[in-house]
């Protein structure tokens, strides 16, 4: 599913194909097709993405697109990925902490706040810590382009609400 943002920040479905992110015809169709109803693809201008870690997906995005296009992992996805990896009694502790990083204003605060977090990580369960090691420039892509909190909040998910 492709989600676009309108002018007053609601977010709206621009297409839908049924099958896997992992698959990249499916992927390419969409795009292609959402290319051809208007999406702007000319790569002069710039674009941002937000997924959820999919690199079949991200890579059709940048064929699709351009260098220009930011791409932003899904926080929320990425979250849930580094915990799924911990005995759940670190759960509630380290979605507390990741998620106080994500809310930092500046990527300057938040990155050395996840490299941190990593650290701690290691002690616990190496596959954790590779898990958020792995994606944090791409949940940082908000922060780095200094977007106000309320459109932060907005774009750092793929969930529609």
């Amino acid at each position: 599913m492709v989600v676009g943002i309108d002018s007053g920040g609601t977010k709206q479905v621009l297409g839908l194909r049924e099958g896997a992110s992992e698959n990249a015809a499916v992927v390419g169709d969409l795009l292609a097709e959402l290319i051809e109803r208007g999406l702007p693809n000319d790569r002069g201008r710039g674009l941002l993405a937000v997924l959820d870690g999919s690199k079949v997906l991200a890579r059709a995005v940048r064929s699709a697109f351009g260098s220009r296009v930011a791409i932003q992992r899904c926080q929320v996805h990425k979250l849930r990925n580094v915990t799924d990896h911990l005995p759940q009694t670190y759960h509630a502790e380290y979605r507390r902490k990741i998620s106080a990083a994500y809310a930092m204003t500046s990527s300057g605060d938040a990155r050395p706040t996840l490299e941190r977090i990593v650290k701690e990580l290691e002690r616990i369960s190496e596959s954790a810590a590779s898990s958020l090691r792995g994606g944090i420039d791409e949940t940082l892509t908000v922060h780095r382009l200094g977007l106000p909190a309320s459109l932060r909040r907005c774009l750092r998910t793929t969930k529609r609400d």
